[in-house]
């Protein structure tokens, strides 16, 4: 029986639809870019840098908040945020020359389906994202990028002076904005996986590394015969109980503080999103073996990559090389079949596909599903 939609998911299109259009959105693009010469082509991608710190702005400043009521004039809207007129109108021109944001004929700016996205409050909202890209701490990351490649090391020691994670305690402020951002990519995703798996068959379904349960609240809102567990830092889950009282949830999840290197709360499923990745290959084999360890006798642990051997990754791949200038892990797309790592550090031959996927799923209750691939070759 197929997975029920929570009543806040959007409906998804069949997945030979979705790939058909990101296959013409792949091509549309390439097209796009081949009829500028490559010296234009090339800065126009440079210059993407500068509308992603120009998104990021206008969620710092609650444009899209500031607008939810209703079009604005640029004295208006300057007014409600507290900022420069001029300076707001140019932002805007910017903003709006790339699809985000409409100025009416009246001249007054308005929302449009883009610019919605920033709201704080809406339903599936990239604002926390927006926020994060935005930071200087991110910044400092990238522009060390070079240094990133050329040793091979990750930047945060050199950054900040320490692990990533260690820093995040030390800095609240940024903390809350990476848990919003780890929030934010939830709500968008959320869809996506409930439609792709079909969670009704567990019992317990434990979500680790879940900051405040945004993913898990709809995995159990479309199996709601299961219970959750909720497991992270125990400062990462402080806004959980927020997050899951707003899904109606909360009767039903375990909010639990730990370290996934020592051990993991008891589960029939595990589910891990934009966790692996952050981590290099010998962490990232301690984590599924510290999860595999609490899983049921002979239980195998297997990750679902985001997308398949051949085709286009499902995320854009700045995101997927994103550990290589954070915390130093690794992101790839083949689906991995994880049993033991292998003498040599790496993990065994993926497991190929949806049908290899439901194969794992039914030689064991115990799964960690939706992952990343792990090997120093992606």
């Amino acid at each position: 029986m197929p997975p029920k939609s929570s009543p806040s998911t959007p409906k998804l299109p069949p997945v030979r639809v979705a790939r058909a259009a990101e296959r013409v959105r792949h091509h549309v693009g390439r097209l796009y870019q081949r009829l500028a010469p490559p010296p234009i082509t090339v800065i126009d991608i440079i210059f993407g840098a500068l509308l992603s710190q120009a998104i990021s702005a206008s969620a710092q400043l609650g444009i899209a908040d500031a607008l939810a009521a209703g079009p604005l004039t640029k004295e208006e809207l300057a007014s409600r945020i507290g900022a420069d007129p001029d300076s707001v109108a140019r932002l805007m021109r910017l903003l709006i020359s790339r699809g985000i944001f409409r100025r009416r004929r009246d001249g007054r700016f308005s929302l449009n389906a883009l610019a919605d996205t920033l709201r704080s409050d809406s339903p599936i909202s990239v604002r926390g994202v927006a926020l994060l890209y935005g930071s200087p701490q991110h910044r400092a990351n990238w522009t060390r990028l070079a240094d990133a490649v050329r040793t091979g090391e990750p930047n945060p020691p050199k950054v900040f002076g320490r692990d990533l994670f260690d820093y995040l305690r030390d800095d609240p402020e940024f903390a809350q904005i990476f848990k919003d951002a780890m929030t934010s990519t939830s709500s968008v995703l959320e869809a996506a996986v409930v439609a792709a798996y079909d969670f009704s068959d567990f019992g317990v379904i434990a979500d680790i590394g879940a900051g405040h349960g945004r993913l898990l609240s709809s995995i159990l809102a479309a199996a709601p015969d299961a219970r959750g567990v909720l497991f992270d830092l125990p400062e990462a889950v402080e806004g959980a109980p927020l997050v899951l009282t707003a899904h109606g949830v909360i009767d039903r999840v375990t909010v639990t503080g730990g370290s996934f290197f020592e051990s993991v709360p008891s589960a029939d499923a595990y589910v891990m999103k934009n966790v692996i990745h952050d981590w290099p290959d010998d962490e990232a084999i301690a984590i599924l073996g510290t999860i595999k360890a609490r899983g049921p006798s002979g239980c195998e642990t297997a990750t679902a990559g985001d997308g398949r051997p051949g085709s286009r990754p499902r995320i854009p791949r700045p995101l997927r090389r994103y550990g290589d200038a954070g915390a130093g892990g690794r992101t790839g797309t083949r689906p991995q079949a994880v049993d033991r790592p292998t003498p040599a550090g790496r993990l065994p031959t993926a497991a190929r596909g949806a049908d290899s996927r439901a194969a794992v799923r039914h030689r064991s209750r115990a799964q960690l599903i939706f992952g990343h691939r792990l090997s120093r070759g992606s």
